[in-house]
């Protein structure tokens, strides 16, 4: 291997901007302010996406209001899955009823106002 040249290869440095130039100043960017405004809208974001989700999660279950509906849950049935009012009053009240050998099907029962 041959020994290394003393001295430097020239450079064209025509391209290049004097030291000491306005425009060889460091500045400021804004690039670093924008992200950081980015960044806090998100979290921000997040945080109410979050907020609402712990609301809607504290609201439960809604009350029983009970209505005009004569047909209450019963204990061999269940809740009611149909109610009919009749002319007298009364109404219809279907029930499912799980029958193992042919599936499921309803049973009625009729209930008067006492």
């Amino acid at each position: 291997m041959p020994p290394a040249s003393p001295h430097r290869p020239e450079t064209d440095t025509d391209f290049m901007l004097p030291e000491g130039h306005p425009d060889q100043a460091s500045k400021p960017g804004n690039g670093a302010i924008i992200g950081v405004v980015i960044i806090v809208m998100l979290l921000i974001f997040g945080a109410l996406y979050f907020w609402g989700a712990q609301l809607n999660r504290d609201a439960g279950t809604l009350p029983f209001i009970p209505g005009d509906s004569l047909c209450t849950p019963s204990a061999t049935f269940g809740p009611a899955v149909a109610e009919e009012k009749m002319a007298n009053g009364c109404s219809i009240c279907s029930y499912r009823t799980p029958i193992e050998s042919t599936g499921e099907t309803l049973t009625h029962v009729e209930k008067c106002p006492q």
